[in-house]
């Protein structure tokens, strides 16, 4: 016997049970993806946000039916915008993972990097994350609670005593943690990310 693809008798259910359902579909987390386009480099010219985007379709609840777009946008909102261009990307930052490169940290601003809860950062430039990125991590608290870093290793990073970009990461997030015992770190997991084991896990720390 198939299984239905479509159930008809669904807006006869009682409006309490269809919105139930609405926001249980609502529920499930989602892995967004974001880039920045920063234009052209030009040089003496600061790089900035031109526009942002995600190759994550939005949640497909915006669009079925009016009621289910009026639940959707209590939990989804349009964010990652700029001056400069109309796009926008749907978000839920109570229960989304935004995933960025570590190229593009840099250009989050306000809400879009105050709000953000849960991120996974790629990291392809290990020798400079600490130097450049952690003071933004930093500003993300104390809403960023869950943070996974996913340590790229390319040969050409290794420093003269053989150590190896996932000890760099992790050595910079241990010198911060020390140096500023004011910094209200979140939940982090540290990741090869050639291999996608988990290679340190540190947990978020106390005010």
């Amino acid at each position: 016997m198939s299984t239905p693809i479509e159930f008809h008798p669904f807006l006869a259910l009682p409006s309490e049970l269809r919105l139930q359902i609405w926001r249980m579909a609502l529920s499930i987390p989602r892995n967004v993806n974001v880039a920045c386009d920063t234009g052209i480099f030009q040089r003496g010219v600061p790089r900035s946000a031109k526009s942002f985007s995600s190759s994550e379709r939005p949640p497909a609840l915006l669009h079925v039916c009016r009621e289910s777009r009026i639940e959707a946008l209590r939990i989804y909102k349009p964010l990652f915008q700029t001056k400069s261009s109309p796009k926008y990307i749907y978000v839920a930052f109570s229960q989304d993972i935004i995933t960025v490169s570590d190229n593009i940290l840099g250009f989050l601003r306000g809400v879009d990097l105050q709000g953000i809860q849960k991120m996974a950062i790629n990291i392809k430039d290990p020798a400079y994350f600490g130097h450049f990125n952690i003071d933004i991590l930093k500003k993300m608290q104390p809403n960023l609670t869950e943070l996974e870093l996913i340590v790229e290793q390319p040969e050409t990073y290794r420093r003269n005593h053989g150590e190896s970009c996932l000890q760099l990461v992790t050595g910079d997030i241990r010198q911060a943690m020390a140096m500023d015992p004011g910094w209200v770190w979140p939940n982090m997991k540290i990741v090869d990310g050639k291999t996608g084991k988990l290679v340190e896990r540190i947990l978020g720390g106390i005010e």
